[in-house]
């Protein structure tokens, strides 16, 4: 577990590890700076809307497969 010297930083740690709430966010990181660069890219490149969707939907599902499936612990 992720030890410091802050009360605060410990029970943010031990809540999102608990929660699943840090998989969440990390998910959410990700998949927002894909979107973001891919977005960047076709503006600059002019390239065709029709594609910027194929490649972000690729782009989101190849995360989903490569990240693993979300699972429940069980508490205690």
């Amino acid at each position: 577990m992720f030890q410091s010297d802050s009360p605060l930083r410990d029970r943010l740690a031990t809540t999102l590890e608990g929660t699943g709430l840090g998989v969440l966010l990390r998910d959410l990181a990700v998949v927002v700076a894909w979107v973001l660069v891919v977005s960047f890219g076709f503006r600059v490149f002019g390239l065709p809307t029709w594609l910027y969707y194929v490649v972000v939907f690729a782009g989101v599902v190849g995360y989903l497969l490569v990240s693993g499936p979300w699972t429940v612990r069980p508490d205690g």
